[in-house]
């Protein structure tokens, strides 16, 4: 409400400061073991400070180690196998840390000061084959493993809602990608 009158698509933020010092460092490794068969591997440090200011003022720091490795195997021209093990972290939106309010859809959110990244374990294999005429298939099952799940839940005995770190969750997939050309209906076409 603004001198009396509703403004519509209005919202309000608590007055809070998010700030991150972050530093990462990192190391990688190609190699060739033979003809048809390269490893990738690297290894990612990560050291974070994040600080919250105003009405819930808080701390933290991070430290995560990140490794990856891929073990590429080319079966024959246009096909390659592929194993892969990386650990990922989340990157945080600091305005999940403030309190809103936007009066025109009736939603709220708490803040939450203490919110963590979360950290994904990915494990896939995958199986690319290439055609000649721009043709592609790329189809990969993987597996994750997921710390500290970020999720909307109930935050303190008020019922306030907002964003908070809930615990371990377990994700399976399949993915298929594809590029089908279509130069016969029309030129340089294709369906991806």
């Amino acid at each position: 409400e603004r001198d009396g009158a509703l403004v519509a698509g209005s919202s309000t933020r608590e007055d809070t400061v998010v700030e991150e010092l972050r530093g990462e460092a990192f190391a990688s490794l190609d190699w060739t073991v033979s003809p048809r068969l390269t490893l990738e591997a690297g290894l990612a440090a990560e050291l974070s400070q994040i600080s919250v200011g105003g009405a819930r003022s808080n701390q933290q720091s991070f430290v995560f180690v990140k490794p990856s490795a891929a073990l590429n195997y080319k079966v024959r021209d246009g096909v390659l196998a592929r194993l892969s093990l990386q650990r990922r972290v989340g990157q945080l939106d600091f305005s999940n840390f403030a309190a809103w309010a936007s009066f025109s859809d009736g939603r709220a959110s708490a803040g939450n000061a203490e919110l963590g990244p979360d950290q994904v374990c990915h494990a896939a294999a995958s199986l690319d084959l290439r055609a000649d005429k721009r043709g592609a298939l790329n189809l990969e099952v993987f597996y994750e493993h997921i710390d500290d799940v970020l999720e909307q839940a109930i935050l303190n005995d008020e019922g306030a809602i907002g964003l908070a770190n809930l615990g371990t969750a377990q994700r399976w997939g399949l993915t298929a990608r594809g590029t089908l050309p279509l130069t016969r209906i029309l030129p340089r076409a294709r369906l991806e």
